[in-house]
């Protein structure tokens, strides 16, 4: 679909995407269509536009495989293979033998410790038999040579003390049977398979080429590295990290937002929660303003300057990772470093509460905040923080810019916010 995708869950947790005609590329015509198509075991249907669109196919037909696979029996798309690793003594017990571990689409199974403690104890069974035989040959010679005169007590006792303890070995069983019967069940142990999701594309951070040219500054002077190689080698020196750039004002140019009426700064300590004055005053602005509406009504900041350094630290713990998809996000998820609208201190990613309910979605993530629960909530939002002079990162409903030195693409005023939210 070119405008957006529509994804609808069953009872059964099956999850598919259906397809819209141009005219139904809205909430409410995903939930049409979903009726139509699912019938009575619907339960839920989600409609996201552009980028977040692509997402929500992604996730959905992964769980419809995933579904279809665990009712033909067969592994999931993501779960372990049904080759499992043996594990392998450094110390080898002689007749110890693993058996393999049972993958599923939901665990695997595994007796790996139990096969462990059998072999240990067979070792040691067999391992006292042969010293307890030994033992009472060395009796019995003791009690021939004996016989002649000598103590036989002490080969009586050898060989009894040998039988005894043989004896007592093979009733370990019968002990812990008779202590408690759970002491002699070995099971195996199952272990869950941890879920993986699409992890939401957060766009409102980046400052784009376009916005750059627009600026009249140049790719390579507003970001401090703006390739995957070039950035793991400015993460190898700190050294090298520079402080500043076009695009990122300096750290004494902020200061942390103080509460008013209206308004709560959420962003804690160090960097969070810290703005221009111009932001304090706006923000202080939009508090009033939404107490005129509700007096109930707070607008809660989250996020706002971060500096060039921390944008820097973010890139270097991505890339540390090794994890391929999220260094795959570098400029999209994580914006290149310098390339932050947070770093010039314009942007701010905010909340609006109603007493203790959440208006706008309150995990700031791209795909839950397409809920249409939240579509008044982000209406009144734009509408405060348009009235206070800011404008709208149009794809997330929390990140608003000042309008008098935003850029203008992807950028919206009350009452022209979509939502769903999108360009």
């Amino acid at each position: 679909m070119a405008a957006g995708s529509c994804a609808c869950t069953t009872a059964d947790t099956d999850c598919r995407t259906v397809f819209l005609s141009s005219t139904q590329q809205s909430t409410t015509g995903c939930t049409e269509a979903c009726k139509t198509q699912v019938g009575k075991n619907l339960t839920s249907s989600n409609f996201a536009d552009g980028t977040e669109g692509e997402i929500l196919a992604a996730s959905c037909q992964q769980k419809h495989k995933a579904f279809v696979a665990s009712k033909e029996g067969a592994p999931a798309p993501g779960t372990p293979p049904a080759a499992t690793i043996t594990p392998q003594l450094n110390v080898p017990i002689p007749g110890l033998t693993f058996s393999n571990a049972i993958a599923t689409s939901t665990s695997v199974k595994s007796s790996f410790l139990a096969d462990y403690l059998t072999g240990v104890y067979q070792f040691l069974i067999y391992a006292s038999l042969i010293i307890a035989i030994i033992m009472v040959m060395i009796g019995g010679l003791q009690y021939v040579m004996a016989a002649s005169g000598g103590d036989v007590s002490k080969g009586k006792t050898r060989i009894k003390n040998a039988l005894t303890g043989l004896v007592l070995l093979l009733c370990v069983y019968l002990v812990l049977y008779s202590t408690n019967p759970q002491l002699t069940l070995l099971k195996s142990i199952e272990l869950q398979n941890v879920q993986t999701v699409e992890v939401p594309v957060h766009e409102g951070d980046v400052i784009t080429d376009e916005e750059i040219a627009a600026s009249g500054q140049s790719t390579s002077a507003v970001r401090v590295c703006s390739t995957i190689e070039s950035c793991k080698t400015l993460c190898a020196d700190e050294g090298m990290w520079p402080t500043s750039n076009p695009k990122t004002i300096d750290p004494s140019q902020v200061s942390k937002a103080p509460n008013s009426p209206g308004f709560i700064n959420s962003g804690g300590s160090g960097p969070k929660g810290q703005v221009t004055k111009d932001v304090q005053e706006a923000l202080k602005k939009a508090g009033a303003i939404a107490q005129s509406l509700d007096s109930s009504y707070n607008i809660h900041l989250i996020s706002a300057f971060r500096p060039l350094t921390r944008q820097i630290e973010m890139v270097c713990d991505v890339l540390a990772s090794g994890n391929e998809k999220s260094i795959a996000g570098i400029g999209k998820a994580v914006a290149w470093p310098g390339g932050s609208n947070h770093g010039s201190g314009i942007a701010i990613d905010i909340m609006l509460k109603k007493g203790n309910t959440a208006l706008t979605d309150p995990t700031f993530n791209t795909t839950n905040q397409q809920n249409p629960k939240y579509k008044d909530g982000a209406q009144i939002l734009s509408q405060i923080m348009t009235e206070a002079g800011f404008v709208r990162y149009a794809k997330e409903i929390w990140h608003f810019e000042l309008k008098s030195k935003a850029a203008s693409w992807c950028r919206c005023s009350y009452p022209s916010c979509p939502f769903p939210a999108k360009c």
